[in-house]
Protein backbone atom coordinates (compact mmCIF):
# COMPACT_ATOMS: atom_id res chain seq x y z
CA UNK A 1 0.00 0.00 0.00
CA UNK A 2 3.04 2.24 0.04
CA UNK A 3 2.87 3.13 -3.61
CA UNK A 4 -0.39 5.02 -3.47
CA UNK A 5 -0.46 7.94 -5.90
CA UNK A 6 -2.45 10.84 -4.46
CA UNK A 7 -4.14 12.86 -7.26
CA UNK A 8 -4.99 16.25 -5.76
CA UNK A 9 -8.28 17.42 -7.25
CA UNK A 10 -9.80 20.51 -5.66
CA UNK A 11 -13.30 19.77 -4.36
CA UNK A 12 -15.51 22.37 -2.77
CA UNK A 13 -15.67 21.95 1.00
CA UNK A 14 -18.77 23.15 2.86
CA UNK A 15 -16.61 24.96 5.42
CA UNK A 16 -15.33 27.36 2.74
CA UNK A 17 -17.04 30.29 1.10
CA UNK A 18 -18.31 30.31 -2.48
CA UNK A 19 -17.50 32.89 -5.10
CA UNK A 20 -14.59 34.23 -7.14
CA UNK A 21 -12.49 34.84 -4.04
CA UNK A 22 -12.63 31.12 -3.23
CA UNK A 23 -11.37 30.00 -6.65
CA UNK A 24 -8.67 32.68 -6.74
CA UNK A 25 -6.95 30.98 -3.79
CA UNK A 26 -5.92 28.15 -6.11
CA UNK A 27 -4.61 30.27 -9.00
CA UNK A 28 -1.02 31.49 -9.26
CA UNK A 29 -1.21 35.21 -10.16
CA UNK A 30 2.10 34.98 -12.06
CA UNK A 31 0.94 32.55 -14.76
CA UNK A 32 -2.78 32.03 -14.07
CA UNK A 33 -2.32 28.26 -13.59
CA UNK A 34 -3.75 25.93 -10.96
CA UNK A 35 -1.47 25.97 -7.90
CA UNK A 36 -2.66 24.97 -4.42
CA UNK A 37 0.73 25.33 -2.69
CA UNK A 38 0.06 28.85 -1.42
CA UNK A 39 -3.33 27.79 -0.07
CA UNK A 40 -1.86 24.75 1.68
CA UNK A 41 0.83 26.86 3.27
CA UNK A 42 -1.40 29.46 4.90
CA UNK A 43 -4.96 28.21 5.22
CA UNK A 44 -6.81 26.37 7.95
CA UNK A 45 -9.53 24.07 6.67
CA UNK A 46 -10.52 20.78 5.06
CA UNK A 47 -9.34 19.41 1.73
CA UNK A 48 -10.82 16.17 0.29
CA UNK A 49 -8.26 14.15 -1.71
CA UNK A 50 -9.14 11.26 -4.07
CA UNK A 51 -6.59 8.40 -4.13
CA UNK A 52 -5.61 6.24 -7.09
CA UNK A 53 -3.92 2.94 -6.13
CA UNK A 54 -1.58 1.25 -8.63
CA UNK A 55 0.40 -1.12 -6.37
CA UNK A 56 0.75 -4.45 -8.25
CA UNK A 57 0.66 -6.48 -5.01
CA UNK A 58 -2.95 -5.53 -4.24
CA UNK A 59 -4.20 -4.52 -7.70
CA UNK A 60 -5.82 -1.33 -8.88
CA UNK A 61 -8.04 0.52 -6.51
CA UNK A 62 -9.23 3.81 -5.15
CA UNK A 63 -9.81 5.62 -1.92
CA UNK A 64 -10.31 8.98 -0.35
CA UNK A 65 -8.60 11.07 2.29
CA UNK A 66 -9.92 14.04 4.19
CA UNK A 67 -7.10 16.39 5.16
CA UNK A 68 -7.37 19.15 7.71
CA UNK A 69 -4.70 21.84 7.44
CA UNK A 70 -3.99 23.50 10.75
CA UNK A 71 -2.11 26.37 9.14
CA UNK A 72 1.03 28.04 10.42
CA UNK A 73 0.75 29.62 13.84
CA UNK A 74 4.08 31.41 13.57
CA UNK A 75 3.54 34.76 11.84
CA UNK A 76 7.25 35.54 11.92
CA UNK A 77 8.09 32.72 9.50
CA UNK A 78 7.52 32.96 5.77
CA UNK A 79 4.57 30.84 4.69
CA UNK A 80 6.63 28.80 2.22
CA UNK A 81 9.37 27.96 4.70
CA UNK A 82 7.44 25.73 7.08
CA UNK A 83 4.81 23.18 6.04
CA UNK A 84 1.56 23.31 8.01
CA UNK A 85 0.48 20.59 10.42
CA UNK A 86 -1.98 18.18 8.82
CA UNK A 87 -4.52 15.75 10.24
CA UNK A 88 -5.88 13.04 7.95
CA UNK A 89 -8.58 10.38 7.79
CA UNK A 90 -8.22 7.85 4.95
CA UNK A 91 -9.92 4.80 3.50
CA UNK A 92 -9.04 2.69 0.46
CA UNK A 93 -10.18 -0.45 -1.37
CA UNK A 94 -8.66 -2.45 -4.26
CA UNK A 95 -9.75 -5.05 -6.80
CA UNK A 96 -8.16 -7.83 -4.69
CA UNK A 97 -10.65 -7.07 -1.87
CA UNK A 98 -7.88 -5.44 0.13
CA UNK A 99 -8.86 -2.47 2.27
CA UNK A 100 -7.41 0.02 4.72
CA UNK A 101 -8.92 2.61 7.05
CA UNK A 102 -7.21 4.89 9.50
CA UNK A 103 -6.20 8.33 10.57
CA UNK A 104 -3.20 10.28 11.71
CA UNK A 105 -1.41 13.55 12.15
CA UNK A 106 1.70 15.19 10.71
CA UNK A 107 2.86 17.88 13.09
CA UNK A 108 5.41 20.63 12.53
CA UNK A 109 6.07 22.62 15.69
CA UNK A 110 8.42 25.23 17.14
CA UNK A 111 9.41 26.80 13.81
CA UNK A 112 10.02 23.35 12.29
CA UNK A 113 12.34 22.30 15.10
CA UNK A 114 10.04 19.40 16.04
CA UNK A 115 8.42 17.03 13.55
CA UNK A 116 5.85 14.44 14.56
CA UNK A 117 4.17 11.59 12.65
CA UNK A 118 1.37 9.51 14.13
CA UNK A 119 -0.97 7.07 12.43
CA UNK A 120 -3.34 4.29 13.51
CA UNK A 121 -5.64 2.08 11.50
CA UNK A 122 -7.07 -1.26 10.46
CA UNK A 123 -6.23 -3.19 7.29
CA UNK A 124 -7.02 -6.43 5.48
CA UNK A 125 -4.63 -7.17 2.62
CA UNK A 126 -4.73 -10.01 0.12
CA UNK A 127 -1.15 -10.59 -1.02
CA UNK A 128 1.17 -13.29 -2.34
CA UNK A 129 4.08 -14.93 -0.54
CA UNK A 130 6.95 -16.02 -2.79
CA UNK A 131 9.30 -17.48 -0.20
CA UNK A 132 12.29 -16.04 1.61
CA UNK A 133 14.91 -18.17 -0.12
CA UNK A 134 15.23 -16.61 -3.58
CA UNK A 135 15.72 -20.07 -5.10
CA UNK A 136 12.44 -21.30 -3.61
CA UNK A 137 9.93 -22.96 -5.93
CA UNK A 138 7.35 -20.49 -4.63
CA UNK A 139 9.01 -17.71 -6.64
CA UNK A 140 7.26 -18.70 -9.86
CA UNK A 141 3.67 -18.18 -8.78
CA UNK A 142 3.57 -17.45 -5.06
CA UNK A 143 0.95 -18.45 -2.52
CA UNK A 144 -2.04 -16.23 -1.89
CA UNK A 145 -2.68 -15.19 1.70
CA UNK A 146 -4.64 -12.67 3.71
CA UNK A 147 -3.20 -10.62 6.52
CA UNK A 148 -5.35 -8.38 8.65
CA UNK A 149 -5.08 -6.53 11.92
CA UNK A 150 -4.55 -3.17 13.57
CA UNK A 151 -1.44 -1.02 13.59
CA UNK A 152 -0.03 2.07 15.28
CA UNK A 153 2.94 4.29 14.44
CA UNK A 154 4.41 7.07 16.59
CA UNK A 155 7.48 9.03 15.52
CA UNK A 156 8.97 12.28 16.79
CA UNK A 157 12.24 13.97 15.92
CA UNK A 158 14.03 17.12 17.05
CA UNK A 159 16.25 19.43 15.00
CA UNK A 160 19.86 19.72 16.18
CA UNK A 161 20.47 23.46 16.65
CA UNK A 162 19.67 25.13 13.31
CA UNK A 163 21.11 22.31 11.18
CA UNK A 164 19.28 20.00 8.72
CA UNK A 165 19.91 17.11 11.15
CA UNK A 166 17.10 15.62 13.25
CA UNK A 167 17.35 13.01 15.99
CA UNK A 168 14.33 11.21 17.34
CA UNK A 169 12.52 8.04 18.28
CA UNK A 170 10.01 5.68 16.78
CA UNK A 171 7.43 3.27 18.23
CA UNK A 172 5.37 0.81 16.20
CA UNK A 173 2.71 -1.76 17.01
CA UNK A 174 1.00 -4.30 14.78
CA UNK A 175 -1.29 -7.13 15.83
CA UNK A 176 -1.91 -9.37 12.82
CA UNK A 177 -3.43 -12.65 11.75
CA UNK A 178 -2.44 -14.33 8.49
CA UNK A 179 -4.37 -17.03 6.66
CA UNK A 180 -3.10 -19.24 3.83
CA UNK A 181 -5.05 -21.73 1.76
CA UNK A 182 -2.41 -24.37 2.55
CA UNK A 183 -1.06 -25.73 5.83
CA UNK A 184 2.67 -25.88 6.50
CA UNK A 185 4.06 -23.09 4.33
CA UNK A 186 7.82 -23.40 3.70
CA UNK A 187 9.68 -20.59 5.46
CA UNK A 188 6.80 -19.61 7.76
CA UNK A 189 6.60 -21.10 11.28
CA UNK A 190 3.03 -21.77 12.36
CA UNK A 191 3.37 -19.38 15.31
CA UNK A 192 3.88 -16.46 12.88
CA UNK A 193 0.34 -16.75 11.52
CA UNK A 194 -0.84 -14.89 14.64
CA UNK A 195 1.82 -12.39 15.53
CA UNK A 196 2.19 -9.17 17.47
CA UNK A 197 5.07 -6.84 16.57
CA UNK A 198 5.92 -4.15 19.13
CA UNK A 199 9.12 -2.19 18.64
CA UNK A 200 10.90 0.98 19.67
CA UNK A 201 14.05 2.58 18.37
CA UNK A 202 16.11 5.60 17.42
CA UNK A 203 16.37 7.47 14.14
CA UNK A 204 18.59 10.07 12.49
CA UNK A 205 17.30 12.21 9.63
CA UNK A 206 19.27 14.74 7.53
CA UNK A 207 17.00 16.83 5.30
CA UNK A 208 18.37 19.70 3.21
CA UNK A 209 15.89 19.54 0.29
CA UNK A 210 14.73 22.83 -1.14
CA UNK A 211 11.21 21.41 -1.55
CA UNK A 212 9.65 18.38 0.12
CA UNK A 213 7.24 17.62 -2.76
CA UNK A 214 9.32 18.22 -5.90
CA UNK A 215 12.95 18.76 -4.84
CA UNK A 216 15.48 20.33 -7.19
CA UNK A 217 18.48 20.20 -4.88
CA UNK A 218 19.43 18.77 -1.52
CA UNK A 219 19.58 15.47 0.32
CA UNK A 220 17.20 13.51 2.52
CA UNK A 221 18.95 10.69 4.40
CA UNK A 222 17.43 8.58 7.18
CA UNK A 223 18.90 5.89 9.41
CA UNK A 224 16.77 4.05 11.95
CA UNK A 225 17.17 1.08 14.26
CA UNK A 226 14.05 -0.62 15.67
CA UNK A 227 14.12 -3.34 18.33
CA UNK A 228 11.06 -5.57 18.63
CA UNK A 229 11.11 -7.11 22.08
CA UNK A 230 8.93 -9.46 24.11
CA UNK A 231 9.40 -7.07 27.05
CA UNK A 232 7.32 -4.55 25.08
CA UNK A 233 4.66 -7.12 24.17
CA UNK A 234 6.09 -8.46 20.92
CA UNK A 235 5.55 -12.15 20.15
CA UNK A 236 9.27 -12.65 19.45
CA UNK A 237 12.55 -10.75 19.72
CA UNK A 238 13.96 -9.35 16.50
CA UNK A 239 15.35 -6.11 15.15
CA UNK A 240 15.55 -4.13 11.94
CA UNK A 241 17.83 -1.45 10.60
CA UNK A 242 16.76 0.75 7.69
CA UNK A 243 18.88 3.27 5.81
CA UNK A 244 17.83 5.39 2.85
CA UNK A 245 19.43 8.30 1.01
CA UNK A 246 17.66 10.51 -1.54
CA UNK A 247 19.83 13.08 -3.33
CA UNK A 248 18.90 15.68 -5.95
CA UNK A 249 21.03 17.80 -8.29
CA UNK A 250 19.85 20.43 -10.76
CA UNK A 251 22.34 19.70 -13.57
CA UNK A 252 20.56 22.08 -15.96
CA UNK A 253 17.93 24.79 -15.43
CA UNK A 254 15.34 22.31 -16.74
CA UNK A 255 16.87 18.97 -15.70
CA UNK A 256 17.02 17.43 -12.22
CA UNK A 257 18.71 14.12 -11.37
CA UNK A 258 17.74 12.10 -8.35
CA UNK A 259 19.57 9.13 -6.82
CA UNK A 260 18.12 6.75 -4.26
CA UNK A 261 20.15 4.25 -2.25
CA UNK A 262 18.08 2.12 0.11
CA UNK A 263 19.17 -0.71 2.38
CA UNK A 264 17.48 -2.76 5.09
CA UNK A 265 18.39 -5.68 7.30
CA UNK A 266 16.61 -7.87 9.84
CA UNK A 267 17.82 -10.40 12.40
CA UNK A 268 16.17 -12.61 15.00
CA UNK A 269 12.73 -14.20 14.83
CA UNK A 270 11.46 -11.75 12.20
CA UNK A 271 7.92 -12.51 10.99
CA UNK A 272 7.69 -13.18 7.27
CA UNK A 273 5.64 -10.04 6.58
CA UNK A 274 8.24 -7.77 8.20
CA UNK A 275 11.28 -9.10 6.35
CA UNK A 276 12.88 -6.49 4.06
CA UNK A 277 11.85 -6.66 0.41
CA UNK A 278 12.94 -5.00 -2.83
CA UNK A 279 10.86 -1.83 -3.09
CA UNK A 280 10.90 -0.48 -6.64
CA UNK A 281 8.20 1.11 -8.75
CA UNK A 282 6.86 -1.71 -10.96
CA UNK A 283 7.78 -4.62 -8.64
CA UNK A 284 5.01 -5.90 -6.33
CA UNK A 285 5.51 -5.48 -2.60
CA UNK A 286 6.92 -8.62 -0.88
CA UNK A 287 7.92 -10.11 -4.26
CA UNK A 288 11.61 -10.49 -3.35
CA UNK A 289 12.27 -10.84 0.38
CA UNK A 290 15.18 -11.84 2.56
CA UNK A 291 17.04 -10.71 5.67
CA UNK A 292 19.16 -8.19 3.73
CA UNK A 293 18.04 -5.95 0.86
CA UNK A 294 19.84 -3.28 -1.17
CA UNK A 295 18.16 -1.03 -3.75
CA UNK A 296 19.55 1.63 -6.07
CA UNK A 297 17.41 3.87 -8.28
CA UNK A 298 18.04 6.76 -10.67
CA UNK A 299 15.42 9.33 -11.66
CA UNK A 300 15.66 12.11 -14.23
CA UNK A 301 13.10 14.93 -14.45
CA UNK A 302 12.86 17.27 -17.42
CA UNK A 303 10.79 20.38 -16.76
CA UNK A 304 9.21 20.83 -20.18
CA UNK A 305 7.38 23.93 -18.95
CA UNK A 306 7.10 25.67 -15.60
CA UNK A 307 4.25 23.33 -14.65
CA UNK A 308 4.72 20.11 -16.65
CA UNK A 309 7.59 17.65 -16.28
CA UNK A 310 8.61 14.39 -17.95
CA UNK A 311 10.03 11.82 -15.51
CA UNK A 312 12.05 8.68 -16.25
CA UNK A 313 13.31 6.22 -13.65
CA UNK A 314 15.13 2.91 -13.46
CA UNK A 315 16.58 0.87 -10.63
CA UNK A 316 17.82 -2.48 -9.41
CA UNK A 317 17.50 -4.38 -6.15
CA UNK A 318 19.15 -7.35 -4.49
CA UNK A 319 17.82 -9.60 -1.71
CA UNK A 320 20.03 -12.05 0.20
CA UNK A 321 20.45 -13.80 3.52
CA UNK A 322 23.33 -11.54 4.59
CA UNK A 323 25.42 -8.59 3.45
CA UNK A 324 28.16 -10.96 2.29
CA UNK A 325 25.71 -12.79 0.02
CA UNK A 326 24.46 -9.66 -1.79
CA UNK A 327 27.22 -9.97 -4.38
CA UNK A 328 25.86 -13.35 -5.45
CA UNK A 329 22.19 -12.32 -5.43
CA UNK A 330 20.23 -11.92 -8.65
CA UNK A 331 19.57 -8.30 -9.63
CA UNK A 332 15.89 -7.43 -10.02
CA UNK A 333 15.38 -4.40 -12.28
CA UNK A 334 12.43 -2.12 -12.97
CA UNK A 335 11.85 1.23 -14.65
CA UNK A 336 9.31 3.46 -16.29
CA UNK A 337 8.28 6.94 -17.38
CA UNK A 338 5.63 9.39 -16.26
CA UNK A 339 4.30 12.93 -16.50
CA UNK A 340 4.13 15.18 -13.48
CA UNK A 341 2.26 18.47 -12.92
Amino acid sequence: MKKIIAVLLILLSPCLCWGDSFFSQFIDPDDGALDISNWLGRQTGFLPVPLLITEPAVGYGAGAALLFFHGNDDDEVEESDIPPSISVAVGAYTESDSWLAGGGHLGTWKKDNIRYTGFAGLASLNLSFYGVDQESDLNDSGLNFNIEGEFLLQEIKFRVNDSPLFIGGRFSYMNSESEFDLVGIPGIPSDQLKFTSVGAGILFNYDSRDNILTPNTGHNAKLEYINYNTALGSSEDYHRINAVSLSYWQVHPKVVLGVRIDGAGAAGETPFYDLPYIELRGIPALRYQDETVLVGELEARWDMTYRWSLVGFMGSGWAAGSVNDLGNATARAAGGVGIRY
